[in-house]
């Protein structure tokens, strides 16, 4: 999966390597995560920026 080449991007980076909406993104990865494909954590000192693994 191309994700796994590129760990620790952000969901916005994401939407912009894809060409993909932010919006659509997120749902993509709220059904990953939710079913164990993918981990999205906290950035530490920045509670704003999420990451995804």
């Amino acid at each position: 999966m191309w994700l796994a080449r590129q760990p620790g991007l952000q969901p916005s980076q994401l939407a912009d390597l894809l060409e993909l909406d932010r919006a659509r993104i997120s749902r993509a990865i709220a059904s990953m995560q939710a079913k164990g494909l993918l981990h999205k954590f906290t950035e530490t000192g920045n509670g704003a920026a999420q990451r995804c693994n």
